[in-house]
């Protein structure tokens, strides 16, 4: 626009969008005149115009022509205002004055092939005098490691010694650790010295140099937060790399942002991996379970690597299989944690019973022991599981400096769980997982009670004023530790186990329907058999029952004779915890409630509100003896309420 003077003789656009002869006025800088700052007169009119400059025709107005041949690499700035790399595809001056370079952004499909204007590419071709591009500056690293892992802490780092620690073909798996910080890098490298097929690179000018130092395809684990944090390293990687590499999110993700993900960068030509990890940094270190899912095609490219790393279950197989596209693998890692949320408050209220019972730490522990080999039904060791050995641990650990205690002179410690505070938090998964199943229409009590015991847990200081302010009234029976209690309980908390697990595969199920992952439950309920936070000896029967019958109904039809023979222990129980303790059971009482309904023909309750509901809101209601909704002649609201009335003014009156 700085060619244009007052006298220029130019062509200006009028209302009927015809192009005529004008003569520029003014131009103004002013920023009321921002959108309109060439002032014309047309030839032979006496009116003057504040005009737009795209509203103008004039050579002074067409951008330099420069050359930049088909398939010059350079700069394009999108329509988020951020510079990235693109291909020029075609230069045409006539047919797009305005934006001639067409061009394609690396890594994404013609799709987003853009006519641009000038003022929108970086390159040297463009500056005056330019006569070639200069080349891009390349990474002097070589392309070594198999697979490499954004985030270097103890997840990151344990993960990334696990796969190094693994081989295929005899040969020993490279890998390449990248973290912003470069100290934590150097730390980990000087840590595990003797490792020569773990490459490090640390900071931020660094990421550039790690996906130079990937193998074709590409692979990429992504260990960082999860949230928006992942989302830039996803961005920040999608840039460097190229067509069908491969980026791997294992965070504690929601699979509708995992769903998201891989469409996003499936347009682009990447493909997307959202691979849930179970198993702790204890996991990620000695083998844990890998719940993958996303872009098809990826599963043949790291199967390999994957199921070397996985935890191997007691038939040899591997804990690792594609669960579907888009957000199936995170689908599956979200319900896992919800399940773990439920048998973890489960074997919370084990504890609580038994010390309401009067036991002690080791008392508990030595019972808790002996079921790890206790026979159950038809199964020796039924309760043998990860999440009942770190009961046992907890309930048996004492205070310590390392604890944050403070003894000395050999003082006996309390018990470590007197002095802990009775707040469990939580990181979200297992809220997701409960609002999915109840938009789904998925019965999974269990879980639910587990997510509303934690924040019932939160809200401390109100329970303290309630205790403050009055005192419930004492059990109406004296607790009595018995054999009998012991197996009742022993039961009770068997049963609470399973049906959290028959929630959990049922929500599963469902999400399948619903998103068409493609899951494969049979193949996926193996995977928990070993590494993970759930593991233990109960996936093993519910394995085989899915593989038996993968349209099973319902897991708890796996365990009917135990049903039949014991669940009126669990029943026994439930009732003397009302009657001889104050102890807090919901999962307990959730999922006897869920036991019991799931095998009912009829709900008497359900019929007596879905009338209810037909008297108040004429709603309808389905009949057991023929198909369709049915309305019945209840009396009318108008006469309920004059009825209503009458009856508080004849009690007014005698009052």
């Amino acid at each position: 626009m700085e060619n244009l003077k007052p006298g220029v003789k130019l062509q200006a656009k009028a209302d009927d969008g015809k192009y005529y002869a004008a003569e520029v006025m003014t131009v103004s800088t002013a920023k009321k005149n921002a959108k309109a700052p060439v002032k014309v007169k047309w030839v032979g009119y006496v009116d003057e115009v504040w005009m737009k400059v795209d509203d103008l025709k004039s050579k002074l107005l067409q951008p330099p022509k420069v050359e930049l041949p088909k398939g010059t690499l350079l700069q394009a700035v999108a329509d988020d205002g951020k510079s990235y790399k693109a291909e020029v595809l075609a230069v045409d001056y006539k047919k797009h004055a305005k934006s001639p370079v067409k061009v394609r952004y690396v890594g994404y499909t013609p799709a987003s092939d853009e006519w641009l204007s000038l003022d929108r590419l970086r390159s040297s071709l463009l500056k005056p005098g330019a006569k070639t591009e200069k080349a891009e500056k390349k990474s002097k690293v070589e392309a070594v490691s198999d697979i490499g892992i954004i985030g270097s802490g103890v997840m990151g780092s344990n993960l990334g010694l696990n796969i190094a620690d693994k081989s295929h073909n005899g040969v020993k798996f490279q890998v390449s650790l990248y973290d912003v910080s470069d100290d934590q890098v150097k730390g980990v490298l000087a840590a595990n010295a003797s490792y020569d097929n773990l490459h490090g690179f640390g900071g931020k000018d660094k990421l550039k140099d790690f996906v130079a130092s990937l193998k074709r395809p590409r692979k990429a684990i992504i260990l960082v937060p999860a949230g928006k944090i992942t989302d830039d390293v996803i961005q920040d990687l999608a840039k460097l790399c190229q067509k069908n590499d491969i980026i791997i999110d294992v965070g504690n993700a929601n699979f509708r942002d995992q769903i998201r993900r891989a469409d996003d960068l499936e347009k682009r030509g990447l493909r997307f991996l959202g691979m849930g990890v179970s198993g702790g940094a204890e996991g990620a270190r000695k083998g844990p379970a890998f719940f993958p899912g996303g872009t098809l095609s990826v599963w043949e490219d790291v199967k390999h690597i994957v199921e070397a790393a996985a935890a191997k279950a007691s038939d040899g197989r591997p804990c690792a299989t594609m669960n579907g596209k888009g957000g199936a693998g995170s689908c599956v890692k979200m319900f896992h944690n919800a399940g773990e949320y439920a048998v973890l408050q489960i074997w919370g209220e084990i504890h609580e019973v038994m010390k309401a019972y009067g036991l002690s730490g080791d008392q508990q522990a030595k019972i808790l022991t002996s079921w790890k080999t206790k026979v159950g039904g038809r199964y020796a060791g039924l309760l043998d599981s990860y999440m009942l050995d770190i009961t046992i641990e907890v309930v048996k650990a004492k205070d310590s400096n390392d604890a944050g205690g403070s003894y000395t002179n050999g003082a006996e410690p309390p018990p470590l769980l007197a002095k802990t505070m009775d707040k469990t938090d939580s990181k979200g998964t297992g809220l997701w997982s409960v609002v999915e199943a109840l938009q789904a229409a998925v019965p999974a009590p269990t879980i639910a009670a587990a997510l509303i015991a934690r924040q019932m847990s939160m809200v401390r200081g109100e329970r303290l004023e309630n205790a403050a302010a009055a005192k419930l009234p004492a059990p109406g029976q004296k607790a009595s530790w018995s054999s009998e209690v012991e197996e009742d309980l022993f039961w009770a908390a068997t049963f609470s186990v399973i049906a959290s697990y028959a929630q959990m595969f049922s929500c599963l199920r469902k999400m399948d329907e619903v998103f068409e992952f493609g899951l494969k439950l049979p193949a996926t309920i193996a995977t928990f058999r070993a590494g993970c936070i759930l593991q233990g000896f109960l996936l093993e029967p519910m394995t085989k029952a899915f593989e038996e019958n993968p349209k099973l109904a319902n897991l708890l039809s796996a365990f009917q004779p135990e049903l039949e023979a014991n669940l009126n222990r669990m029943k026994r129980m439930v009732g003397k915890l009302s009657q001889e303790t104050s102890a807090t059971v919901p999962c307990m009482f959730a999922s006897l409630d869920y036991i019991q309904t799931m095998y009912l023909t009829e709900i008497p309750s359900a019929q007596c509100v879905s009338l209810q509901r037909d008297v108040f809101g004429r709603h309808g209601f389905e009949r057991l003896d023929k198909a369709g909704r049915f309305n019945s002649n209840w009396r009318s609201l108008q006469e309920g309420d004059a009825a209503i009335t009458s009856a508080t003014s004849a009690v007014t009156a005698q009052k």
